[in-house]
């Protein structure tokens, strides 16, 4: 029994290891997969939300739910880069036909000095707008290729996952296998919990954005709710994503004051964030030390990028299942 546990132990570790290592050579691929697999739990939620409270049949629930959920990721990576160039373009504009002269008479080297900095500041921003087609360019075949295998396997693992359940345990000695099978659904629904607390986390870090900026007269108040809601799935990079282009509309809108009612509205859902709602879903659902997350966060996202940040805790959960099912055992048995 104990020689076969050890077995289990070193199958389970290999197929981490080799995902780890199949992440980082084959980013393009098991990123997506990463992605579709979060992606599959959001949609698996939702639609159980939908079934409870509009009482539909699981089907036209992960339907509605896979429709929802990909339609705003859609419309957001769709529209998210040409918002934020068109924001800064209007933004440069609207520098560079101001006039400081109307306020403080300027004159020799400070005159000079404010119209090559606007000058610097416009031929930056283009340079910039440059780069980013260049780069989009470059990347558009990676990126419609993760997209679609991104739909396609979340929508796989949605409808399949009883079937990859069934198969998984076959990879495990036979007197192990019930073991085993227990310790992927309790890491499968350890993750879901941890999915579900942050798809709430979002939702009301896009909700708050959304009223805070509506009460405040920020303009697109709307596409800012929904851009904060999805891009608070992804830990320090999602504030930022959002905060860009919302500067930048705010500073159109009023100037300073609007850059303070934008820096007011995103610093309140981000604290509500951080001290009300993500300490209670780690130590409620995941039970995981926050410095022990935030080290792996920065350590993932240094060795595989965005997508580790996604997977940090998925792969934490993972850890600390593997520790409590088998190797503890297996320490305390020797």
């Amino acid at each position: 029994m104990q020689k076969h546990a050890r077995n289990s132990v070193y199958i389970l570790i290999f197929l981490l290891v080799m995902y780890l290592v199949m992440l980082k050579a084959v980013p393009v691929v098991f990123g997506a997969l990463s992605i579709a697999l979060i992606f599959s739990l959001v949609v698996d939620v939702i639609a159980e939300y939908l079934c409870k409270y509009l009482s539909i049949k699981r089907r036209w629930g992960v339907i509605f739910a896979t429709l929802l959920w990909f339609g705003v990721i859609s419309y957001l990576v769709y529209s998210v880069v040409p918002f934020s160039l068109r924001q800064g373009k209007l933004l440069l504009d609207n520098v560079q036909s101001f006039d400081l002269r109307s306020i403080f008479p300027l004159s020799g080297p400070l005159a000079s000095f404010f119209d090559d900095l606007v000058s610097t500041m416009y031929s930056t921003f283009y340079s910039f707008l440059k780069d980013v087609i260049g780069y989009v360019a470059t990347k558009l075949p990676d990126i419609v290729t993760t997209s679609i295998l991104v739909v396609v396997a979340s929508a796989y693992l949605t409808h399949m996952r009883n079937k990859i359940r069934s198969l998984l345990p076959r990879f495990f000695p036979a007197t192990e296998r019930k073991h085993v099978d227990e310790f992927f659904v309790d890491v499968y629904l350890s993750i879901r919990r941890f999915v579900a607390g942050q798809l709430l986390t979002a939702l009301v870090v896009g909700v708050t954005t959304y009223f805070g900026f509506l009460i405040l007269g920020i303009s697109y108040a709307g596409f800012f709710g929904m851009l904060a809601g999805v891009t608070d799935f992804i830990p320090f990079l999602g504030v930022i994503i959002t905060a860009v282009p919302a500067f930048m509309t705010g500073a159109l809108d009023g100037g300073v004051v609007g850059l303070i009612k934008v820096a007011a509205v995103l610093v309140l859902s981000n604290q509500l964030e951080m001290w009300v709602f993500a300490p209670r879903i780690a130590s409620t659902q995941v039970k995981i030390n926050w410095f022990v997350i935030l080290v792996t966060m920065l350590t993932f996202a240094y060795l595989f990028g965005v997508v580790g940040v996604l997977v940090a805790v998925p792969f934490l959960i993972f850890s600390k299942l593997l520790w409590r099912s088998f190797l503890s055992k297996l320490i305390n048995a020797a």
